[in-house]
């Protein structure tokens, strides 16, 4: 998907697909600097969810909280959550 395709667009990229004239070719095709660019982008990506993801973990946690009690996980969580036994 997604950091596979950013790569293959940094290696394999032609000016057929990215437009006649706009000197956007991939690493194979004499431009380097594109597989970097795709690499930053993709780097960006990870580098956003993950600290977006921390963000809202700790905003959870902090107003309805991650855990369950205690006593619930002795319980089980099927029973106390599902009425499940």
């Amino acid at each position: 998907g997604g950091v596979v395709g950013g790569i293959m667009t940094g290696l394999f990229a032609t000016e057929e697909i990215t437009g006649k004239g706009s000197g956007q070719k991939g690493a194979f095709y004499g431009n380097p600097k594109q597989l970097y660019l795709q690499l930053y982008g993709i780097l960006f990506a990870i580098g956003w969810s993950c600290i977006g993801s921390l963000v809202l973990l700790k905003f959870i946690d902090a107003v309805w909280g991650l855990r369950v009690a205690v006593e619930e996980e002795l319980i089980g969580l099927d029973i106390v959550c599902h009425g499940e036994y």
